[in-house]
């Protein structure tokens, strides 16, 4: 009992020094908050083939460098 009294003082303090006027801004900031998490974690296509675009030549550089270290010591 004595949290919920406590962050109940402290979330109306946050309300009133924040100049929120009602519930309606909270609950949009919730409806964001959900949809931000509901996505956390999950890639466009879009953004999963740039970042292909981009690794393809760094590896293809890479193995090359391999490539002539590798004649290199022999």
């Amino acid at each position: 009992m004595k949290i919920v009294n406590e962050e109940t003082l402290a979330l109306e303090h946050a309300i009133e020094s924040l100049g929120i006027a009602g519930t309606e801004e909270l609950e949009h900031w919730q409806a964001e908050e959900l949809e931000y998490l509901q996505t956390l974690g999950k890639e466009d296509d879009y953004d999963v083939m740039a970042i292909a675009y981009v690794k393809r030549p760094q590896r293809k550089r890479r193995n090359e460098g391999n490539t002539v270290t590798a004649l290199q010591d022999h």
